[in-house]
């Protein structure tokens, strides 16, 4: 039986108040996705290791859905979340004063989106991506059956332009010669390739980890350290991987979802 898992990465608070949008998502995700839905899913919460027991049982007891908790630090990985692997050199990228702006934590997070997911979801077909911030209103449950035809493999509510140019130097380089080296013909430039909206996207994951080209170039992200140096997002890193590596015809924007953003203070669709 295929395997589902509904993902987000929380951050630890110091207060039980701080928790309140997180179990807001979680209710949200009871009434709009799993409360009658034909299909079965996991509730995986990532962490850092700084959700405590308590403020877990906390969650646990206000949310309606049922949860995982997985530490990050402590589960297998060969990059989560390690400090020691945040490397200052690279052939591709600098630092921007701007770039400097975002803490290590921050750098981790899109590192863990970009790569380090894989490592914690083995046993899983497919995963749905909602963001501890956002509140969900509308979910088609079609995309499942989508993703389990493979009609589709990925799909994200919006896409969008890349990153602002100060956190992606580089980036259009070691892709150019990652397409290079590999005889990879893209019909698009650089500057028209759309990027998913990722704090909500549904993906096919056995895909994705089985794709060579795919793997392969994520491989090459993270031997850049361009993550850490420059803060490359998981915005602009998955937007290349589908325009490169993925028929058009198996990605795309999924209007069935609505939802609300607190972060950025948006109603996406």
């Amino acid at each position: 039986m295929n395997k589902i898992a509904i993902v987000t990465l929380s951050r630890g608070y110091g207060g039980l108040s701080d928790y309140n949008s997180l179990i807001e998502r979680n209710n949200s995700i009871y009434e709009n996705i799993v409360k009658n839905s034909k299909y079965n899913f996991d509730n995986i919460i990532f962490h850092e290791g700084n959700i405590s027991v308590d403020h877990q049982n906390y969650i646990k007891v206000l949310s309606k859905i049922e949860l995982t908790f997985v530490d990050v630090k402590s589960s297998n990985s060969k990059n989560g979340f390690n400090d020691s692997n945040v490397k200052t050199e690279s052939e591709f990228c600098h630092s921007t004063p701007e770039s400097g702006w975002f803490p290590l934590g921050y750098k981790h997070m899109c590192h863990f989106w970009a790569i380090d997911f894989f490592d914690y979801l083995d046993g899983y077909d497919y995963i749905i991506r909602i963001d501890e911030d956002c509140v969900v209103h509308r979910f088609n449950q079609d995309y499942i059956q989508q993703l389990k035809d493979g009609k589709k493999v990925f799909l994200s509510p919006l896409f969008q332009g890349k990153d602002e140019s100060y956190v992606t130097v580089g980036l259009e380089n070691l892709w150019s010669k990652f397409l290079t080296d590999n005889s990879i013909i893209v019909d698009k430039k650089f500057d028209d390739i759309k990027c998913p909206y990722t704090n909500f996207t549904c993906l096919n994951l056995k895909y994705f980890k089985e794709n060579i080209m795919v793997q392969k170039f994520l491989q090459c992200v993270n031997d850049s350290n361009c993550i850490y140096i420059n803060r490359w997002g998981d915005l602009p890193i998955w937007g290349l991987v589908l325009s490169s590596f993925v028929d058009e015809s198996l990605f795309g924007s999924a209007n069935g979802i609505g939802y609300y953003h607190h972060s950025h203070r948006s109603q996406v669709n």
